[in-house]
């Protein structure tokens, strides 16, 4: 049979669904001018090339037919819930799963989440022009995402993660209504184009975006990228904010740059301080007395604010001590690099030690925080730096004072400076990168707490050094300690000769020591307001003579 011709009759009631048998798969099935047929036509008949009436929304909706592709192509036999598809009569709207308008016309929600799809996605998805929710995650989707799933204008969600799909994401740019957009647990490869700046999507919480553009990638070689992402997942399932960083936000790439504008700040807030020390003591020049006991006792200080470290050897003279404090200080900074690189939040780098502490699950739209880490964990942690640095900070200030004062030759100012501004670099920059390892990798109150033990080590390291060439060669030792210059003008001779105020064990020998030389200062002070006063008294009382006679009439 190759025509059947039933047009402009009186026929009622349904088509036969025979005639959507394979027998009549090469017949031209005419069936226009019955307008008491029922609605719809049989869904095999629809899909017969020959069948007059199959352009005829009414008779066969186009939608009905979608998803007709959809179930073939997705292996609906294999489906956990699928009644009433591929039914000859249903209407598309009461099969399982599928929700249309107020008008029961157009598709609206395919709520298809963990029922056993597998096979590919039909190209006909785009067909659904009204569709605003599609869930197909925790399925075994295969193939590449069709390119055609970029003309659902009026997408707002859609959710494909958990399955296996391929290739490259296709263009999702014209989706400026999509909300949320879930494609992790793919196997995506490739560079995700950006969305319009407009998109709903990059307004949405931090779960609205997310993708496997993480660390590891499932590939070494062109992985996924995903710049827009609010939350990164990698091959392992764990997954971490993509947000920007409080540094990325001031305009710096990562912590390695800022860290050079870090270093640059703490230098000149060190030039600062000395600088208004010195002014200050400008100011009081002309009321303060240089004394003999205040240099030797800021010397005194500035050696037991250093302590037992090689940084004691940047406050001599001594090349080898110059070196070693240097190559020890470079040691320290390089050390705590290490750090700064591994706490970069660069999900997509495998050499950053960044710790992905968010699931997103099979089950929800929204990713949880894993972490245990919380508010006491991080005081204790401020605890522990406050009592471990700020010594050293209060310490590394007050030699900055002290290079600005005038008692002291400039050379000796010019050590105070340096000595005080690396104890002061190396400080603050131990609370950097402890502060910022933490905040990358840290998962619980007491890994806050070991992490910072550990980089507080390399705090110290300058003094373990000084421990082991002191157990070397204690002369050695000494000798880089004491080797320092002779000072200029009315400032002392900085010797070894004068340096036994350094050498008592017994704290109360050493300030009885101090407060004798303050006295003798004192002494002769007033020795020389008396001189004064005596010469004064001798020429008034014998005004005609020399004052040298009247001195010694007097």
């Amino acid at each position: 049979l190759e025509v059947l011709d039933l047009r402009n009759n009186s026929f009622e009631g349904d088509i036969p669904a025979g005639f959507g048998k394979e027998e009549y798969a090469t017949t031209s099935i005419l069936m226009q001018g019955n307008d008491l047929l029922s609605h719809p036509a049989p869904l095999s008949l629809c899909g017969h090339v020959g069948f007059d009436l199959r352009q005829d929304e009414s008779y066969c909706p186009i939608e009905r037919n979608s998803l007709k592709s959809l179930y073939i192509d997705a292996k609906g036999n294999e489906w956990t819930e699928s009644d009433g598809w591929l039914d000859e009569y249903e209407p598309h709207c009461k099969w399982e799963n599928v929700l249309c308008d107020d008008n029961k016309t157009a598709v609206t929600h395919l709520l298809l989440r963990n029922d056993g799809l597998s096979g590919s996605l039909t190209s006909s998805i785009s067909d659904f022009k009204q569709l605003r929710h599609l869930d197909l995650s925790d399925n075994d989707l295969k193939g590449p995402l069709p390119e055609s799933i970029g003309r659902l204008t009026t997408l707002k969600f859609l959710k494909i993660s958990f399955n296996s799909f391929t290739g490259t994401v296709p263009s999702l740019v014209n989706l400026t209504s999509l909300e949320l957009l879930q494609l992790h647990g793919n196997r995506f490869r490739g560079e995700i184009s950006p969305m319009r700046p407009d998109s709903l999507l990059l307004k949405g919480n931090l779960s609205s975006y997310i993708s496997d553009c993480g660390s590891p990638s499932a590939f070494q070689e062109s992985p996924l990228i995903c710049e827009q992402c609010t939350i990164c997942c990698n091959f392992d399932g764990d997954c971490f904010s993509n947000e920007s960083t409080g540094i990325q936000q001031s305009g710096f790439a990562n912590y390695m740059e800022f860290s050079w504008v870090y270093f640059v700040g703490v230098i000149c807030c060190c030039v600062l301080l000395a600088l208004l020390s010195y002014l200050q003591n400008l100011r009081n020049s002309a009321l303060t007395t240089r004394s003999k006991a205040k240099t030797e006792r800021d010397r005194k200080y500035a050696l037991e604010t250093i302590g037992d470290s090689v940084y004691l050897f940047m406050l001599g003279t001594s090349i080898a001590g110059w070196s070693i404090a240097i190559v020890v200080v470079t040691i320290q900074v390089c050390m705590l690099y290490i750090f700064v690189r591994g706490a970069e939040f660069d999900v997509q780098d495998d050499n950053v030690d960044l710790v992905y502490t968010y699931q997103c699950t099979r089950d929800s739209e929204e990713c949880s925080n894993k972490s245990d880490l919380d508010w006491k964990g991080w005081v204790v942690f401020c605890m522990l730096m406050f009592a471990h640095l700020m010594r050293d900070v209060i310490n590394g200030c007050k030699m900055l004072i002290l290079a600005g004062k005038a008692r002291h030759s400039r050379h000796t100012r010019t050590r105070f400076f340096f000595g005080g501004t690396l104890l002061l670099i190396v400080t603050l920059f131990v609370l950097f990168t402890t502060t910022i390892y933490n905040r990358a990798i840290a998962t619980s109150n007491t890994e806050i707490i070991v992490n910072s033990v550990i980089i507080l080590f390399i705090c110290d390291l300058d003094e373990q050094i000084y421990g082991i060439l002191l157990a070397i060669s204690p002369s050695m030792v000494e000798g880089m300690s004491l080797k320092l210059g002779r000072s200029s003008g009315n400032a002392s001779v900085f010797s070894p000769q004068d340096e036994n105020i350094f050498s008592f064990r017994d704290e109360g020998m050493r300030r009885e020591y101090e407060t004798l030389l303050e006295n003798v200062a004192l002494l002769q002070g007033q020795n020389v307001a008396l001189s004064k006063q005596l010469e004064d008294m001798a020429r008034r009382l014998a005004p005609a003579q020399s004052p040298a006679d009247a001195k010694e009439t007097f």
